[in-house]
């Protein structure tokens, strides 16, 4: 068995003819209070009937979507790993009683992804509505996702977001009056065109509404 992890699933594959993957979502998790080290995480198949819900009726006719619900099953499927950081050790106990059908996977196209790029000027929720006339099984969150990716590379320069920050800002040739972007109280603060239209005022009034 393999497992591959992400944020909030963990994915397991058994090895039979043909392979067949399974996609876990997290229920709980919850450290032990009598043993000091010990955390368990409970997840559930994310085709179990245990999310089954009735569907919320949207009366605004431009909200509603076409799209078809997940298959549910009564797989019984359960995944539970304690992992001790003491002994360094991890258990997992696994229960999944059929082995159903998952749900097709519809991927983005690279003319989506172009189209999505072009449109980066945008919020993803309109860039969705733009596509989704043409493309019935794609989800606004395909297209937030791409339009995330897209957008970072416009303006991610390093992974540490100050130091970042700061090689965008001297990209656009902004003064930098000082900063700290690697260790205790990290800053940064610059100076911008708006600056030198307000230095001259002798008064300023700001109008604050605090909820």
């Amino acid at each position: 068995m393999d497992i591959l992890t992400s944020k909030n699933q963990i994915f397991y594959s058994l090895k039979l003819f043909p392979i067949i993957t399974f996609c876990f979502s997290i229920h709980r998790e919850y450290p032990s209070t009598s043993n000091k080290g010990i955390t368990t995480l409970h997840f559930y198949c994310s085709q179990s009937q245990i999310f089954s819900r009735k569907s919320r009726k949207i009366f605004e006719t431009e909200k509603q979507r076409d799209g078809e619900s997940i298959a549910r099953f009564d797989c019984g499927g359960t995944l539970k790993i304690k992992i001790n950081t003491v002994l360094r050790k991890v258990s997992l106990e696994l229960t999944h009683k059929i082995l159903h059908a998952r749900p097709e996977k519809v991927t983005v196209t690279d003319e989506i992804k172009a189209t999505i790029k072009q449109q980066l000027h945008l919020a993803p929720k309109e860039i969705f509505s733009s596509l989704e006339a043409d493309n019935l099984k794609l989800t606004q969150k395909q297209v937030h996702y791409w339009w995330t990716r897209q957008i970072q590379e416009l303006y991610k320069r390093d992974d540490n977001q100050l130091v970042s920050t700061k090689m965008l800002l001297e990209d656009a040739q902004y003064e930098i009056l000082l900063h700290n972007c690697e260790a205790g109280t990290k800053y940064i603060g610059f100076v911008t065109s708006f600056f030198n239209k307000m230095k001259s005022n002798k008064e300023i009034i700001f109008d604050a509404t605090c909820k």
